[in-house]
């Protein structure tokens, strides 16, 4: 790295200076097949990180009681370990898929994180009313998590795709 760095959001201080690093790591954990109606998964990693090491768990949870709908929760979290100082990240997520028909879905997503101490929610409609042809409506939110929950950004987004066959 020709610059030192800060790897964390506001909360932390801590500079990783400029250098050159290698990085090591194990991870050990099951991962059940996709194919499964419930697949809880996990993995624990340990390893080097710039200037000192890396702890991490992270935790993923599907479950999938029909054709039609689908359900997933994650968790992740990092413990940092430096001369510099410690800190840790962490992050939830949570999507919730369903398709009215093969063509036409909605998926909600909402997400939290430790370290950029900010929460997002995405809604997404999908209507495929061709193959290769979509439309997607999007609702976005973003809010800071910092002091409370303060809306940070709101949009909506259209998009159409239209597959032109010559």
């Amino acid at each position: 790295m020709d610059e030192s760095f800060t790897p964390s959001g506001r909360r932390y201080e801590i500079e990783i200076p400029s250098g050159e690093y290698t990085f090591n790591s194990i991870r050990v954990g099951p991962r059940p097949s996709r194919s499964r109606k419930f697949r809880p998964g996990f993995s624990l990693e340990a390893g080097t990180y710039y200037t000192g090491r890396r702890y991490s768990i992270e935790t993923e949870t599907a479950y999938l009681p029909s054709g039609k709908l689908a359900v997933e929760l994650e968790y992740e979290g990092n413990w940092l370990r430096l001369p510099q100082g410690n800190f840790s990240i962490h992050t939830l997520s949570n999507r919730i898929l369903y398709s009215f028909t093969t063509d036409f879905f909605v998926k909600l997503f909402v997400q939290w994180n430790s370290d950029k101490e900010t929460a997002g929610a995405n809604l997404l409609l999908n209507y495929r009313y061709r193959p290769g042809s979509d439309l997607f409506l999007v609702l976005d939110s973003g809010f800071d998590t910092f002091d409370g929950l303060e809306r940070r950004n709101r949009s909506v987004l259209v998009k159409w795709s239209y597959l032109l066959n010559l």
